[in-house]
């Protein structure tokens, strides 16, 4: 059996955060006071406050760390207590999972085209923008 580490609030909405990187999830972790996290196979999962769990946070974080694909999504309260992290994580998942085929969706064009090498078709989408347009 596994538990969540780290300490809950009740009377604030929370947000949860899968990765599969794990340096990215502690990285996190040790920047946001008050959230917990819960080890899978498949990943992490990183629960806090929603006023501290911000998109904006965690892409800052993600940014340092080579922008890992993640998924953040707020926990329905609307839900039954035990079913409200199955839901949020499988929301999580499927968020990082469109990100990543939106990520990579030029490397499959270029390939099926014949336009570009599978080496050059993944250069092409493995670069990090940097600054404002």
């Amino acid at each position: 059996m596994r538990f969540l580490s780290g300490s809950r609030r009740d009377d604030d909405d929370e947000r949860l955060l899968w990765s599969r990187d794990i340096r990215f999830a502690h990285r996190l972790l040790d920047a946001l006071p008050g959230c917990r996290s819960y080890e899978l196979d498949s990943g992490i999962v990183v629960m806090g406050p929603s006023d501290h769990l911000t998109d904006t946070r965690a892409a800052e974080i993600a940014a340092a760390v080579h922008s890992p694909a993640y998924g953040l999504v707020t926990l329905d309260r609307g839900l039954p207590e035990g079913e409200r992290q199955t839901t949020a994580q499988a929301a999580s998942m499927i968020d990082a999972a469109m990100e990543a085929a939106d990520r990579f969706y030029p490397a499959f064009d270029f390939l099926i085209a014949g336009a570009k090498s599978p080496k050059d078709a993944m250069d092409a989408c493995l670069f990090e923008t940097v600054g404002e347009a």
